[in-house]
């Protein structure tokens, strides 16, 4: 820990440090880094494994390939970033915001995003599995080929959202505003858990196959059929 300091206070005098910090590479494991101004900041490659980031300003900073398992980010500011390849599996970011940021190849498995503002951002290819999505939002966002089993989406806005490709085996999405979205067909819906509280795009038709009455809420909630009407 001494040793992480120590490399910290190379560059970091206090919070409210000069914008465009150079930290690429450094190792800053379990660091405290609540409030610190980062922005435009180089971060490639650095260790941030266990470290605390909440309320941290990151607009415009550059985490490719950067080391966040297990990290917090709590209402931490990503605009604009660039976290390319970076890895947050398990990392805590509920009500961050990511607007327009660079997530193409992330690793994000079982972390949580909850009331997160990721509209525009790119998780292209992006590892997702497990992930805490509810009532995040997902405006225009690029989801091609991210990988979202057992993900939750839970009234989550994906309005515009390119779903091309993105694996939805086992993604829970009930409540999800899925209208205008790109790229979805028929089998990623039925791979997914979805119910009647689920907006559909206009070229699928819904119907219920069981009465209300009988959705429990358990085990495969898959419980709509879906026509794709070819538009």
């Amino acid at each position: 820990m001494h040793q992480n300091r120590a490399e910290l206070q190379k560059v970091l005098i206090a919070p409210g440090t000069p914008e465009g910090a150079n930290l690429a590479g450094a190792t800053l494991q379990g660091v405290y880094l609540v409030g610190i101004d980062l922005n435009d900041a180089l971060l490639n490659h650095t260790v941030l494994t266990n470290s605390n980031l909440n309320l941290t300003a990151l607009s415009g900073a550059s985490l490719s390939g950067a080391a966040l398992e297990g990290a917090t980010l709590q209402h931490a500011v990503l605009d604009e970033a660039n976290l390319y390849a970076a890895n947050l599996a398990a990392a805590k970011l509920w009500g961050v915001t990511a607007i327009a940021a660079n997530l193409q190849g992330v690793q994000l498995p079982s972390a949580t995003l909850q009331g997160a503002n990721l509209a525009d951002a790119n998780f292209r290819g992006g590892d997702l599995r497990g992930v805490n999505l509810q009532v995040a939002n997902l405006q225009r966002t690029n989801l091609t080929a991210a990988n979202l089993q057992g993900a939750d989406l839970r009234y989550a806005n994906l309005l515009g959202a390119n779903l091309q490709g993105a694996d939805l085996q086992d993604a829970d999405l009930r409540g999800a505003d899925l209208t205008a979205v790109s790229g979805l067909s028929s089998a990623q819906l039925a791979a997914a858990a979805i119910d009647a509280t689920t907006r559909l795009p206009d070229r699928f038709d819904a119907s219920p196959a069981i009465a209300p009455s009988q959705w429990t809420g358990q085990g495969n909630l898959n419980i709509l059929r879906f026509v794709s009407l070819g538009r």
